[in-house]
């Protein structure tokens, strides 16, 4: 325990005297060591991401890495790291770290990025939905405004990400059934003749199979 929270603060410190603008350089030996960790490590989560500030450095540089790199790939690369980081932490060691974490996410999920990132990004607020428990609630509005809107996504990929963290998402949002209502309305109002409807009905889908759906009002079922 002791080299771990060593090993953490070393990181940090490292962090704060190179600068964010190199960042990105170092997105790719980073979430190569988390692979290499995550496969290693025997139980559920690697033991090093527990302990204080375990998580922070990798987020850090993954989140520089998404937002500055000059490449797709790199850009990629840095979202699929993240969501490798966030499968692999514990809620408990996520916590501290939320804003942090689901602020840029959101903020650049609406951005003219290729598919397969945007596909990546979705990946990884989905996986923090999933973790991040009441701890994300500020964020339920802006995570269901930016979910609706890649449910009219040309990639099929991007909206099936879309409708499944929807359908988790309503876990915390406090307006379940109006959403509920509002993917309904949608999915018959959609062009009956393209690929639309599906998102919404798997994102229904999805709702209803939550401790959400034994929620709704029998009006809205």
């Amino acid at each position: 325990e002791e080299v771990r929270v060593a090993g953490a603060e070393a990181a940090q410190g490292l962090l704060g005297v190179i600068g964010k603008e190199t960042f990105p350089r170092l997105v790719r030996p980073c979430t190569a060591s988390l692979r290499s960790v995550i496969s290693l490590s025997s139980v559920g989560s690697p033991p090093g991401l527990g302990v204080p500030k375990g998580v922070l450095p990798l987020a850090q540089v993954l989140i520089q890495g998404l937002l500055q790199a000059t490449s797709s790939e790199l850009r990629l690369d840095a979202a699929e790291g993240l969501a490798d980081l966030i499968g692999a932490s514990t809620p408990t060691a996520l916590k501290p770290h939320v804003l942090l974490i689901t602020g840029p996410l959101i903020r650049i999920i609406g951005d003219r990025f290729p598919p397969e990132l945007k596909a990546a990004i979705l990946r990884a607020l989905g996986l923090m939905v999933d973790k991040g428990g009441v701890a994300l609630r500020p964020f339920v509005p802006q995570l269901q405004t930016s979910f609706f809107k890649c449910l009219l996504d040309e990639d099929r990929k991007v909206r099936g990400r879309a409708a499944a963290n929807l359908g988790e998402l309503a876990e915390l949002s406090a307006r379940f059934a109006t959403l509920a209502t509002d993917l309904t309305t949608h999915a018959l109002q959609a062009d009956r003749d393209s690929e639309l409807p599906e998102g919404y009905l798997r994102a229904l889908r999805g709702l209803l199979h939550g401790n959400a759906g034994a929620k709704l009002p029998g009006d809205v079922l």
